[in-house]
């Protein structure tokens, strides 16, 4: 992969910078959403976004962990905070994106790739605090999401685009949840995840490549988007999808809003110590399991 650039962070969603996004902004599903279909505002993220960046990269990132061991340096340094029982301490989430138009014949080999990567750390008072059905939810995921393609496919990503470069094919999938799983399934079988999963003693590492997973429709809603981020915002939030009483309602895992950021631009991403230029990309990350 490309060098990892920092996108610095903001509390006022500065252009170029990533900020934290409240819960309250993304609608998901309530208590008695199976009887009345009701959404309401999720209460915060069970995990804080605390390093953001971007990398451009010939192909997709197969594991942001092991690609850019910086970001979990970073997150390993920062002052110490109560464990999250249940949850790993750490989890970096990197999203492909890609930089050519999508088309009909799929993805070419090393075809030009943004990869965002967000390193996160577990709120351990935002896990004491939530309903149980959600914590429940939350951890099962986390820990078996990684040999269970059909659990895994539960992860939805839910977006917002604003700004007067919002492309008009965007806009129909603001604040609608999509299902980061395959397009469909055979035999009445759940739609297996199209996440990527390495974990560690402290951490797992999930990874979404849309340029082979996605439609065609939704690949190039993403690529306009990726074209124009430059003079956009966007807000994401990721939630495990409920689907019993026991399960909701549902829960933010992380959201982030990155502002106007150009993804050819930005500060070189820091070793913990001492500082580099830049962080490479590594060779060749490890093997995992969908």
């Amino acid at each position: 992969p490309g060098a990892l650039r920092t996108i610095d962070e903001s509390a006022d969603g500065a252009p170029g910078t990533w900020s934290r996004c409240a819960g309250a902004g993304f609608a998901v599903r309530g208590a008695t959403y199976l009887e009345d279909n009701v959404k309401v505002p999720s209460p915060e993220p069970f995990y804080n976004v605390c390093v953001a960046g971007v990398a451009v990269c010939d192909g997709a990132v197969a594991d942001g962990a092991a690609a850019f061991p910086g970001v979990l340096e970073r997150l390993r340094a920062l002052p110490a905070a109560a464990e999250a029982p249940g949850f790993p301490t750490y989890m970096i989430i990197t999203m492909n994106s890609p930089l050519e138009a999508p088309s009909l014949k799929g993805r070419k080999a090393g075809a030009k790739t943004a990869a965002f990567v967000f390193g996160l750390r577990a709120d351990a008072a935002v896990a004491a605090a939530a309903a149980p059905g959600a914590t429940a939810l939350a951890k099962q995921w986390l820990a078996d999401a990684p040999d269970d393609p059909a659990l895994s496919g539960r992860l939805k990503g839910i977006f917002h685009a604003e700004g007067a470069g919002v492309p008009r094919l965007a806009l129909k999938w603001n604040g609608k949840p999509v299902l980061l799983a395959a397009t469909a399934s055979w035999g009445g079988q759940a739609r297996p995840g199209i996440s990527s999963f390495y974990k560690g003693a402290d951490y797992v590492s999930v990874n979404v490549d849309v340029a082979t997973s996605f439609s065609y429709m939704a690949r190039g809603a993403i690529y306009l988007v990726q074209d124009k981020i430059a003079s956009i915002d966007v807000r994401l939030g990721f939630v495990i999808e409920g689907r019993s009483d026991e399960e909701l309602p549902e829960q933010l895992m992380c959201a982030v809003g990155v502002h106007q950021v150009d993804f050819k631009m930005g500060a070189p991403l820091e070793d913990v110590a001492p500082p580099l230029p830049e962080i490479p990309g590594a060779a060749s990350p490890s093997k995992g399991s969908m």
